[in-house]
């Protein structure tokens, strides 16, 4: 696959992330700085590209801007959840590596402050970071493309949990949907299984005794996006329940 990041370097966005960069107060002489912006830039390009459904509730960071605000709220999520190390960034209070740049970066906000945030990455040749523990080889030799969900972080708000979870779902099956892709792969607590499997489609490929220098159980899940719930159709994508059971009496599923 050839991603948008391969394309002539464009001269304004690279400006309008150094201005970006500067406008929060960043040093621009820091080792890692220069990292930094040709990461935003590739990944601005990435996501400037990709198919995208409008949306009042769910969006695709597009902006310098929504960048350096959703790498903060990474580094301050993960920081509270004491796993910052085992993700870590390259430069103290901003999270991002070179993954973001093949990468759909999704995000909700609230009154103007971005409040949650994941990404799906799409397969390239840097390989899903998932790999590094599971092989997929088997989904891919059968044809299906796989993109991999990952840097989920919320907010501490008075925000209600299942809103903005709802909109990163929602972005995130629209992304799969619209760009071709057919199962989302990620890591989750056993205890988070019981909910998503009422998505429809969504399997267990293997359980770990750890992960990410977490000594607890984690699952590798993988989520077949065609083969959606009745359940999930309702819920998230608005679906009627008379809609979904035509005259025969057989449910859509």
């Amino acid at each position: 696959m050839i991603y948008p990041f391969m394309q002539p370097t464009q001269n304004k966005l690279s400006s309008e992330i150094n201005a970006s960069i500067r406008g929060a107060g960043i040093d621009l002489q820091l080792a890692n700085v220069p990292n930094m912006a040709e990461i935003m830039y590739r990944t601005l390009l990435f996501n400037r590209t990709l198919p995208w459904r409008e949306s009042k509730h769910v969006f695709l960071a597009q902006t310098p801007q929504e960048l350096l605000e959703i790498y903060r709220l990474r580094s301050t999520v993960f920081g509270q959840l004491t796993y910052g190390k085992d993700i870590p960034g390259d430069i103290k209070g901003l999270n991002f590596d070179s993954l973001d740049e093949c990468s759909a970066i999704l995000y909700t906000k609230s009154e103007g402050m971005i409040t949650s945030t994941c990404r799906v990455i799409f397969d390239s040749d840097m390989h899903l970071p998932i790999e590094k523990t599971y092989s997929f080889e088997t989904m891919k030799e059968q044809g299906k493309q796989i993109a991999e969900l990952s840097r989920l972080a919320r907010l501490n708000t008075d925000r209600a949990l299942n809103q903005d979870f709802k909109y990163l779902v929602l972005g995130a099956y629209h992304t799969m949907i619209d760009n071709g892709m057919d199962v989302l792969v990620s890591t989750m607590i056993p205890e988070h299984y019981s909910f998503y499997r009422n998505f429809g489609g969504f399997n267990i490929e293997k359980e770990l005794d750890s992960y990410i220098g977490m000594n607890r159980p984690f699952l590798i899940t993988a989520w077949e996006v065609s083969e959606i719930s009745s359940y999930f159709k309702r819920l998230y994508l608005g679906i009627k329940k008379s809609d979904l059971t035509p005259k025969g009496g057989n449910r859509l599923d």
